[in-house]
């Protein structure tokens, strides 16, 4: 009997005159599960409703078999990367780090999973600070992008959750930065929030949001097959994957 990692039961959220409306799923621990939906569908707050940020209004939330309240919190067990993540002024090194200080994994080691160029792409070292106010280095936002990757990746929390990650990054890039950081992730559960399609042929299990409800729930194969919102989504996307 497979483990459960994370279980989403009637969960109801009204917020700022959006609506989830039900939503049930579960995530096998050690999978890779992507939550699609387009602009709107209301991945963000979900994601949020999963982090405890929000609470929902109604249904529950277990995560590693406890379940979520008012009490509860999961910061310990979820690792986050969102599209809007921290640039901090510190040092590149500090800038990895930073998501779990106690740690006493390799940060470069962690890095060069994300990005086995950096040490040339970056020009920069351990104690660069990533700013020019403090005689540093400018980074692009790809870059930047990546650094927020491995920053989630470092903390060792048994679910990374990664909202919008590669927003930075065009299409062909994502597909394979997604392998990369799967590898990198090996052995956790992975739950990537998107609205690209890069990740769909490699994830275990696909769930589409649809203007706040799940209405699909399958691997890339099967939904193909249905016909129906992410097969629609996937014929507007697919271009963009072919290299």
């Amino acid at each position: 009997m497979e483990k459960i990692a994370l279980e989403l039961i009637n969960v109801a959220k009204h917020y700022d005159g959006f609506t989830l409306d039900n939503i049930s799923f579960q995530v096998p621990q050690g999978s890779i599960v992507g939550l699609i939906g387009e602009n709107g569908a209301g991945k963000t707050t979900l994601a949020r409703i999963l982090l405890g940020i929000y609470p929902a209004d109604s249904g529950s939330v277990t995560i590693g078999g406890v379940v979520l309240d008012e009490k509860t919190n999961c910061f310990h067990s979820v690792s986050a990367v969102f599209q809007k993540f921290n640039r901090y002024k510190l040092s590149l090194e500090e800038n990895v780090r930073i998501s779990d200080l106690h740690s006493t994994e390799n940060w470069e080691e962690t890095l060069q999973k994300v990005d086995s160029g950096w040490k040339t792409d970056f020009q920069a070292d351990a104690q660069t600070v990533l700013s020019r106010d403090f005689d540093g280095v400018d980074l692009s936002g790809g870059q930047w992008q990546k650094i927020a990757i491995a920053r989630g990746i470092y903390k060792r929390a048994k679910i990374l959750l990664l909202d919008e990650p590669t927003s930075a990054i065009d299409p062909i890039q994502e597909s394979r930065l997604y392998e990369t950081f799967l590898r990198a992730a090996e052995g956790r559960t992975c739950v990537i929030i998107t609205h690209r399609l890069g990740l769909a042929k490699i994830a275990d299990r696909v769930i589409v949001l649809k203007e706040g409800k799940v209405v699909e729930i399958g691997n890339h194969k099967e939904l193909l097959e249905r016909g129906g919102e992410y097969s629609r989504m996937w014929e507007a996307q697919a271009g963009w994957y072919l290299s």
